[in-house]
């Protein structure tokens, strides 16, 4: 999920490359509830949703964010030993 609509504002997945676009504004991270932060997810600006070129572009580090996550570090892989043919 690379978004959320709540209570008529949008949040946007962040990760450490993106979030300081969202912290240098002032945004905050999605709250459902006063208990609990999402600090994965982020307000969106008000400029940036005026703009479409700018949503699609946010949009897409969003969508970058979670690919990111998703794969992980990359490990090395460990060479398979067949064993001789002794």
């Amino acid at each position: 999920m690379f978004g959320v609509l709540f209570r008529g504002r949008l949040y946007l997945k962040v990760d450490e490359q993106s979030k300081y676009d969202y912290e240098s504004r002032g945004m905050e991270p999605f709250r459902p509830n006063e208990r609990r932060a999402l600090k994965s997810y982020c307000e969106v600006p008000p400029d940036v949703l005026a703009a479409p070129d700018a949503l699609s572009s946010w949009g897409e580090e969003a969508v970058r964010a979670i690919l990111v996550r998703r794969r992980g570090p990359r490990r090395r892989r460990e060479p398979v030993n067949h064993g001789s043919g002794g």
